[in-house]
C-alpha cells in the first residue's frame, strides 16, 4: 500500500460507503462505513428518491415541495436575478452533505422576496410551496446538520459518538400527532432508514 500500513481483519478502517472503496479494502481489513456518508445519503433519498430497494420512498408531499424549490433556484442562478434577493440561493448538490438543508433554508430566508422578482412561468411553482412546511422542513433537518458537524472532526476519532448521536436522531424522529403530512412521511422514512 502507498501508505506502508500494514493492514489485516483485527484493523478498522473507516471511509466511505463507494464500492471503489469498499472493493479495494474487503480482504485486508474490517471496513466501517463512514457514518456522515450514511446518514447524508438517507436524508438524499427523502428529498430525491422514490424507490430503494424495491421500496418507495413515499415522502412524496417533501419530494414535489423540494422540485419546486430546485427548479426556482435553477432558473434564478441561471437568470442572474438571484442579486436583488437579500441572500444567495443554494442549489442543491448530491455530493454536499446535507445539502438539502442548506437549500431548504436558503430558500426560506428569501421566500417572501422571491413573490416579487420570479417570473410568471415559476409562480406556478412558487405558490405550490406550503411556507409552513417549509419551515417545518428546516427546522427538521437543522438537528441532522448538527450531527454531521459532530461527525466531521478530522482532529480524533468520533466513532465513540455514532451510537449515541444515531439514537438522538431517531428520537428526533418520532412522530408527534400535530406534526405536517411531510413532516411524518420523513420521520417514518428515517426511522426505518437511519
Amino acid at each position: 500500500m502507498e501508505y506502508h500500513l500494514t493492514l489485516d481483519d483485527s484493523k478498522f478502517v473507516v471511509c466511505d460507503n463507494e464500492n471503489k472503496m469498499k472493493s479495494s479494502l474487503k480482504d485486508l481489513c474490517t471496513r466501517v462505513g463512514c457514518s456522515i456518508h450514511y446518514l447524508n445519503k438517507q436524508l438524499q433519498h427523502c428529498f430525491t428518491t422514490d424507490i430503494i430497494d424495491k421500496m418507495p420512498v413515499d415522502c412524496d408531499i417533501v419530494q414535489e415541495m423540494f422540485d419546486s424549490i430546485r427548479q426556482i433556484v435553477s432558473h434564478m442562478r441561471r437568470s442572474h436575478k438571484q442579486s436583488k434577493l437579500s441572500r444567495k440561493l443554494q442549489s442543491y448538490s448530491n455530493s454536499r452533505f446535507n445539502s438539502a438543508f442548506y437549500t431548504v433554508d436558503a430558500f426560506l430566508i428569501v421566500f417572501d422576496e422571491l413573490a416579487g422578482i420570479l417570473d410568471r412561468t415559476y409562480m406556478n411553482d412558487y405558490t405550490l410551496i406550503d411556507k409552513d412546511l417549509l419551515a417545518s422542513v428546516c427546522l427538521f433537518l437543522k438537528p441532522f446538520e448538527e450531527v454531521i458537524e459532530q461527525f466531521s472532526c478530522d482532529a480524533k476519532p468520533t466513532i465513540y459518538k455514532v451510537l449515541p448521536l444515531r439514537q438522538y436522531l431517531l428520537n428526533h424522529c418520532k412522530i408527534h400527532p400535530d406534526d405536517h403530512d411531510g413532516i411524518q412521511q420523513i420521520k417514518r422514512f428515517l426511522g426505518i432508514y437511519l
